[in-house]
C-alpha cells in the first residue's frame, strides 16, 4: 500500500467510529468518488468544495457503479461523522491531484484492506498471476465467476471481454469498485452461478474461450444444484468442487483453470470418483500442479491447481509439484507466499525443458491409482529416487502378495456382554513398536465376540498405522495372550503361511526403517488427519528377501529387543536416583 494512503487511512480509523467492514466499505467508495471526480467523468453533482453528506456518497457511487443496492454504511445519514468524511475526501483528493497517488495505487490500497478483512477475502496477487498466466495469448473471451473472481480478471489485458458472476453484494462493490480505480472493462452480475446462471447464447450456456477462478473451498451444496435445465451436473457430490468445475467446463470451449482444495484431489467419495474419471477418460484433464502449503490468509485449507481442457490433443496429464522451496516463501508458521511464478509458468508451458519437474501419465496410469490426481504420486521427490535406487538392490513384490491385510472394524463395548477382549492401540506401542502396557477391556455379546475373533491379532503380527500417526509400525509379540484385538487405527498385516520371501520380523524391521517409514508415510491422503487406504498399502512394493537376509533382520530385531531392555532398566535406575535423592533431604 503506497505510504501517503496508509498515513491517511490510520490517521482516519480514528475519527470514524465504525466497524472494521464499514469503514472498509467507506473508504473504497470514497476512493472511486475521488478517483471518478479526477478523471472528469463525474456528473456536476460531484463538487469537492461542497459539503458531502452520506447519502451524497452513496448516491454518487451507487449511480457510477450502477449498483442495485444502497452501500451499508450509507444507508443512514450520520451528521456526527461528516466533518470526519469531508476532510478524508479532501485530502485524499489532494494527493491525487497532486499525482502523488494513481488509480492503480487505490486499487492496490483497496485489495489490502479486503484482505485484512475478518469477513472478506481477497486471492493472493501470486495466485492471480498464475491463473492468468496459464491462458493462451490467442484468448479474448474470459469467464471469472465466484466471489473474487475480478481478482483474476483485473491481471487480463484490456482488450479482454472479461465477465464475472458472484453471489455476493459486497463482491459486487468490490469488482466494480476496481473496475473503475483500474479503468478496465469488466461486466459484473450480481446472480448464483450454480443456481442460476445468466450467461445464455443461443440457446445454450455461452461458452468462453477459457475459465478461470477460485470457488467456494470445502464447501458443501448438495440440494442448491437440483433441477438444473442445463444439465450440468451428472454426478450427485456432497462437496462443491464437482458441480463448480462441472459449471466451469459448461462455459469453456477451451482452458478451464481452477483452485481446489488438496483433499479433491485423493477424495473417493462415490460423485467426487466418478467426476475424476470422466475427465481422466474423456481426457479432459490437462494438468494438475501441487502447490506451497498455507497460500490462503482467509481459510486454513491448502490448494492446488487443476487445468482443464475439453479440446486439448495430449492424450497424457502433466502433473507438477510446485510446493518445494525454490517456489515458496514463508511469511510465518502457517502462512507462505507463492514466489517465482514466471519460473512455474515456463516450466509447465515448457516440460520439455525441465525433464525432473513435470511427469507425464497416462489415463490408464492414473486409474491404477484410483484416480488420485495428487501431483505427489506421480512426480518423484529426491527421496523417492533413493527409495528407487534402494529397491533397485533387491527383488521386489507387492506387500499383498507376501501379508494378508485385515482392517479391524469398530467393536462397542457392552457392560452386559459375556465375554471379555482386550484391545490394543497406538499408545501401546514400547519405544521399539512392540505392543506393551495395558489394553483398554471391552465385554462384548455373543454376536459382537463372533464377529471380533475374526480380527484378533496373533503373535508375529506387524501393525501398520493407518489413521493419524501413519508411519509408525508395531509389532505383536509371543505373549500377547488370548482375545488381543488391535483398533481401528492399525492394519493388521500377517506373513501367508506358505512365504519364503519375507518373515514377520523381517518386515517389521523393513517397515519401521526410514526406507519403510518413508513409503507408508509418502502413501498417505488427507488434510487434517492422514489416512492409509488398503488398496495403497496393498499395494506398496517392498523388498522380497532370502533366507540370508531374513536372518541379518531377525538378528537386528532381537538386537533392538535386547536394547529397549537395556533403556528399561536404565529408566528405572534413574527414577530410583530421584527417588533416593527425595528420601535423603527428607531426613
Amino acid at each position: 500500500m503506497h505510504t501517503s494512503i496508509k498515513q491517511l487511512i490510520d490517521y482516519s480509523s480514528g475519527l470514524f467510529s465504525l466497524e472494521q467492514e464499514e469503514f472498509i466499505e467507506l473508504v473504497s467508495a470514497c476512493f472511486v468518488y475521488v478517483y471518478i471526480f479526477n478523471q472528469d467523468k463525474s456528473p456536476q453533482a460531484f463538487q469537492l468544495d461542497k459539503k458531502l453528506t452520506f447519502n451524497d456518497l452513496n448516491s454518487s457511487v451507487k449511480t457510477v457503479l450502477h449498483l442495485s443496492a444502497p452501500l451499508k454504511v450509507c444507508r443512514k445519514n450520520r451528521p456526527e461523522l461528516e466533518y470526519a468524511l469531508n476532510e478524508f475526501i479532501a485530502k485524499l483528493a489532494l494527493l491525487f491531484q497532486s499525482n502523488v497517488i494513481s488509480g492503480k495505487d487505490l486499487s492496490v490500497a483497496v485489495k489490502e484492506l479486503y484482505g485484512k478483512s475478518r469477513e472478506h477475502f481477497v486471492i493472493p496477487n501470486e495466485l492471480c498471476q498464475l491463473g492468468v498466466g496459464l491462458l493462451r495469448s490467442s484468448t479474448q473471451q474470459v469467464y471469472c465467476p465466484f466471489e473474487k473472481g475480478c481478482d483474476f480478471a483485473l491481471y487480463l489485458p484490456e482488450q479482454t471481454e472479461v465477465v464475472t458472476e458472484t453471489n455476493s453484494k459486497d463482491d459486487v462493490f468490490y469488482a466494480k469498485a476496481q473496475s473503475a480505480l483500474l479503468n478496465k472493462p469488466l461486466q459484473v452480475i450480481e446472480t448464483d452461478p450454480l443456481k442460476n446462471p445468466t450467461l445464455i447464447e443461443d440457446g445454450q450456456l455461452k461458452k468462453f474461450d477459457a475459465v478461470v477462478g477460485m470457488p467456494p473451498l470445502g464447501i458443501r451444496v448438495k440440494g442448491k444444484v437440483n433441477g438444473d435445465i442445463w444439465c450440468r451436473f451428472p454426478e450427485d457430490s456432497l462437496m462443491g468442487e464437482v458441480y463448480y468445475l462441472r459449471h466451469m467446463l459448461a462455459q469453456s470451449k477451451g482452458r478451464v483453470i481452477c483452485f481446489v482444495s488438496n483433499a479433491f484431489l485423493f477424495r473417493t467419495a462415490a460423485g467426487e470418483y466418478q467426476f475424476k474419471e470422466d475427465i481422466v477418460e474423456n481426457e479432459w484433464l490437462e494438468g494438475v500442479i501441487a502447490l506451497p502449503r498455507g497460500l490462503l490468509t482467509h481459510i486454513s485449507v491448502d490448494i492446488s491447481l487443476v487445468i482443464l481442457n475439453s479440446s486439448k490433443t495430449s492424450l497424457s496429464v502433466k502433473f507438477m509439484d510446485a510446493s518445494s522451496e525454490a517456489f515458496t516463501r514463508k511469511l510465518s508458521k502457517t502462512l507462505s507466499q507463492l514466489c517465482n511464478v514466471q519460473q512455474l509458468l515456463d516450466i509447465y508451458n515448457n516440460p520439455h525443458n525441465y525433464d525432473d519437474e513435470i511427469v507425464y501419465s497416462s489415463k490408464y496410469e492414473i486409474a491404477d491409482t484410483g484416480y488420485n490426481l495428487s501431483p505427489a504420486r506421480y512426480v518423484k521427490s529426491e527421496d523417492d529416487r533413493k527409495l528407487d535406487e534402494f529397491l533397485s538392490g533387491f527383488k521386489t513384490a507387492k506387500l499383498c502378495e507376501l501379508v494378508d491385510i485385515i482392517r479391524p472394524q469398530s467393536v462397542q463395548h457392552n457392560e452386559e456382554g459375556n465375554e471379555t477382549f482386550k484391545e490394543y492401540g497406538i499408545n501401546n506401542l514400547d519405544g521399539i513398536g512392540y505392543l506393551a502396557g495395558n489394553p483398554r477391556l471391552l465385554m462384548l455379546d455373543r454376536q459382537k465376540s463372533k464377529r471380533a475373533k475374526k480380527q484378533m491379532i496373533e503373535p508375529n503380527d506387524v501393525l501398520v498405522v493407518c489413521r493419524g500417526a501413519v508411519g509408525r509400525v508395531g509389532f505383536v509379540p509371543d505373549k500377547i495372550g488370548d482375545n488381543a484385538l488391535a483398533n481401528q487405527a492399525f492394519a493388521i498385516l500377517r506373513v501367508k503361511p506358505l512365504c519364503r520371501r519375507m518373515s514377520p520380523k523381517a518386515l517389521f524391521q523393513y517397515l519401521s526403517s526410514d526406507y519403510g517409514k518413508y513409503q507408508l508415510s509418502s502413501l498417505a491422503t488427507g488434510t487434517t488427519s492422514l489416512m492409509l487406504s488398503s488398496k495403497d498399502l496393498s499395494s506398496m512394493i517392498v523388498p522380497a528377501l532370502n533366507k540370508a537376509q531374513q536372518e541379518v533382520m531377525a538378528i537386528a530385531h532381537q538386537q533392538a529387543i535386547d536394547k529397549q531392555k537395556s533403556i528399561d532398566i536404565l529408566q528405572k535406575e534413574l527414577v530410583e536416583l530421584r527417588t533416593q535423592a527425595i528420601k535423603k533431604i527428607a531426613v
